[in-house]
């Protein structure tokens, strides 16, 4: 541990959880035309969407820009989120002074809500902290995520993403059989792209992904649970926060936490897609399920239901129906889903391959 790898985890988490998501969140807030959704539940979907987005942008390159030299990667990442934030400056001024004031609003002494707020707020930021603790001194361990990590520096060394009929790395003897796609493997490989520019080499953003995604998961809790009763989403947010087993799985290294916010997100923006109808909706849900179908196989079928289910209760004749179907499995297609598709038939054979067609 060095004060510069520390450093620059620092500015890389501020770059990826915090500048990110605010620049979409913004974006989301200028094509909110039908004003759906405050600026709170904007930035949380964003909190978690963007990352995500950002390991997605990165696997897209590896598979169509492969071979480029170390810079060119993150390099691509930063020059777009510096023009979305040049077009989107005002938006980005807005959504920030929004959020500070729904802040300086909800966390308050002066009324019950206000208290309940800070006690939640005071349990996340000890989570938070907990979690900072272990990824600064805690080493990446556990089958799952060495898997995973091996393999993002494999990624990263050959600066390509191959679908093969095995994965199997000759140079370091290691063979990958996870059956989902590389989301969250391409969050490592985002690290490393960045860290290189420095001559640095550290895993700590990718240590922190399940103490982020953990948090998120309970403020989109507390935020839903908290329309129906603010006691509620407190004793809520208290159990899963005072529950051993909850807070063992928030704090192991895990894809757990990153595809379960992905998939929790997803159901929310399907019930706000049949209830409302807003294309916004309709376009996050295919996001949201694109994302969580590469983060892990799961996803897949949750998407096929998801779809399924917004078939046959959103309004609208069977025309209308249909559009929009076809409209969420495009875009379940291009945000994560295609990669299952690839691999199906130019790769793995994913979950086909042990299947024996006679």
């Amino acid at each position: 541990m060095t004060g510069t790898a520390i450093a620059a985890y620092i500015v890389l988490f501020s770059v990826t959880f915090l500048i990110a998501p605010l620049i979409l969140a913004s974006l989301l807030r200028k094509i909110d035309l039908q004003d759906k959704y405050s600026s709170a539940e904007l930035f949380i979907y964003a909190g978690g969407g963007a990352p995500a987005l950002i390991a997605l942008f990165i696997y897209y390159l590896l598979f169509l820009i492969p071979g480029m030299s170390e810079l060119f990667y993150p390099a691509a990442i930063i020059l777009l989120l510096m023009l979305s934030s040049f077009f989107l400056r005002k938006q980005i001024k807005k959504m920030f002074f929004e959020l500070i004031e729904k802040l300086k609003e909800n966390l308050n002494f002066s009324s019950r809500e206000g208290v309940m707020n800070i006690l939640f707020a005071a349990g996340v930021l000890m989570v938070f902290a907990g979690g900072q603790y272990l990824v600064l001194h805690r080493p990446l361990v556990e089958h799952d995520i060495l898997e995973y990590a091996t393999q993002a520096k494999i990624f990263f060394r050959d600066r390509a993403l191959e679908y093969l009929p095995l994965r199997y790395d000759e140079l370091s003897g290691f063979f990958y059989v996870g059956l989902h796609g590389f989301l969250f493997i391409m969050l490592s490989v985002w690290e490393q792209f960045f860290n290189s520019c420095f001559g640095l080499e550290s895993d700590y953003l990718f240590r922190s992904m399940t103490n982020v995604y953990g948090i998120l998961i309970l403020l989109t809790a507390y935020y839903w649970l908290r329309k129906i009763d603010t006691r509620l989403a407190l004793i809520s947010g208290a159990v899963l926060m005072l529950n051993s087993g909850i807070i063992t799985t928030f704090l192991v290294y895990h894809v757990d936490m990153f595809r379960i916010f992905l998939l929790m997100s997803s159901v929310i923006l399907m019930l706000k897609a049949i209830n409302s109808g807003d294309r916004l909706s309709f376009l996050l849900l295919g996001i949201f399920s694109g994302l969580s179908a590469n983060a892990h196989s799961i996803g897949v079928f949750a998407a096929f239901a998801f779809v399924g289910i917004v078939f046959l209760l959103m309004d609208g004749n069977f025309l209308k129906r249909v559009r929009a179907a076809l409209f969420l499995s495009a875009i379940i297609l291009l945000f994560g889903g295609l990669h299952y598709v690839v691999d199906i038939f130019n790769g793995t054979g994913w979950i086909f391959k042990d299947i024996k067609f006679y």
